[in-house]
């Protein structure tokens, strides 16, 4: 893993823009770009708005992600239908926390 952060548009002690290059256990490489502060909205991006391109290969798809009001709604609202009917979240807390693990060590790349 690889990333890089700066403070491009802001004059605060943050950062509002990184990307992270990954490499997966297949050896497959992917990127993640965060913007904060920027002209672009929450969930978009320049070139491809609220589609994301999945491909791996053979296998090919795009989804569509509006984004939210509230970016954690969606989040919250699966954890409460999840308790509701008995099931698990769409989201885990394994995974939760794997997640901040990632981000965790994306920051301790970027300001290394």
């Amino acid at each position: 893993m690889k990333a890089q952060a700066d403070t491009l548009m802001g004059d605060y002690e943050a950062e509002d823009c990184m990307t992270l290059l990954v490499r997966f256990a297949s050896g497959v490489h992917g990127t993640l770009q965060c913007f904060f502060g920027t002209i672009w909205g929450a969930d978009a991006s320049p070139l491809n708005g609220e589609q994301l391109l999945v491909d791996l290969g053979q296998k090919r798809r795009v989804e569509t992600h509006s984004p939210a009001a509230n970016l954690h709604g969606p989040l919250i609202a699966d954890f409460v239908s999840a308790i509701l009917e008995g099931r698990d979240p769409r989201v885990t807390g394994e995974e939760g926390l794997r997640t901040n693990e990632i981000m965790e060590r994306a920051y301790q790349d970027a300001w290394a």
